[in-house]
């Protein structure tokens, strides 16, 4: 599935980086807000539909709370637009999820998701979401590649380095990792050891890969390039709190 994210509120955080100060409340219904959008996208990648009923609803919650603020603060003409962009894709992740269009809903939190990777660092935030969202991209790359008879076209050294950079990606996510309990990735701290088990996990299936390459066959890598597709998600579930986050089921 394509799709992702990401998901974030981008308004909000605009608006608490422009105003004079940025209280604690304001900064704890950010990770909250994330959270839901990142819980909403395993949901949709998971085809659970009651949960994705469910943690988008708590996000419209979330973003009708909080959308009022940046209409009252004094931005520059190109952060509004980027509000407006956000608070449709908004509107459109609601209406896909009521009328059941996965694709639709996960094409919504997509674009939140890049508007936001390319908006934070402007803003001088370095947030180890963004590195997630990045290999995620990364990896869409591998899977589709890995799966295809002719590597979309590519080199099989065009292939390695697309695998190079993707296991960067994860590497430097593990180095700028939060290690604490937050709103955002509340698993971090309520689930210690399943979310560092689930992150070895993943880093060891990147290792596998990277010997499987030395065949030069990508038809090997095909099946494990899913799996680590698989094994993100799962660690998403984890520094998410998924499992017990919501009343869904």
């Amino acid at each position: 599935m394509v799709f992702s994210i990401a998901p974030k509120v981008i308004l909000v955080i605009i608006f608490s980086l422009t105003s004079a100060s940025c209280s604690e409340d304001q900064l704890a219904e950010l990770g909250t807000l994330e959270r839901n959008l990142l819980l909403t996208w395993i949901a949709l990648e998971r085809n659970d539909e009651d949960r994705v009923a469910a943690y988008n609803e708590d996000a419209q919650k979330a973003w009708t709370a909080i959308r009022g603020q940046y209409r009252d603060a004094h931005l520059s003409k190109p952060l509004l637009q980027s509000a407006g962009r956000v608070d449709l894709w908004m509107l459109n992740l609601r209406n896909a999820v009521e009328y059941k269009q996965p694709g639709r809903a996960l094409m919504a939190v997509n674009l939140m998701q890049n508007e936001l990777t390319v908006l934070r660092p402007q803003l001088g935030l370095n947030h180890p979401a963004d590195q997630l969202y990045e290999f995620y991209h990364q990896w869409q790359d591998i899977v589709e590649a890995s799966n295809d008879p002719m590597l979309c076209l590519l080199e099989w050294n065009e292939f390695e380095h697309e695998f190079a950079a993707a296991n960067a990606t994860w590497r430097t996510y593990l180095k700028s990792r939060p290690r604490f309990m937050d709103n955002t990735f509340p698993g971090l701290g309520k689930s210690a050891s399943q979310s560092e088990s689930s992150a070895v996990a993943l880093t060891q299936g990147l290792d596998a890969f990277a010997s499987l390459l030395k065949e030069g066959n990508h038809t090997l890598v095909a099946a494990p390039s899913r799996a680590i597709n698989e094994m993100f998600f799962d660690y998403l579930a984890v520094i998410t709190d998924y499992q017990s986050a919501q009343k869904a089921i």
